[in-house]
């Protein structure tokens, strides 16, 4: 919910605030990639966790791409 609230409120930012909160999100994405990934190989959380981990990281992709 808040990265959804954040997401939205981007769209009210200048374009140097924008880029600021795009370079933000690509570097925390780097790091829960890795974080999503270990997650992915405990049996059975992939089938329990996946729909949120994919969520997170299309809300993170919607943040990365803010030009």
């Amino acid at each position: 919910t808040r990265l959804e609230t954040l997401t939205r409120g981007a769209a009210h930012l200048s374009p140097d605030g924008k880029q600021m909160l795009a370079t933000i999100a690509n570097k925390m994405t780097a790091g829960l990639d890795k974080t999503m990934a270990q997650v992915y190989q405990v049996p059975g959380a992939g089938n329990i966790l996946g729909n949120s981990i994919n969520t997170l990281r299309q809300q993170l992709a919607a943040l990365s791409s803010l030009q």
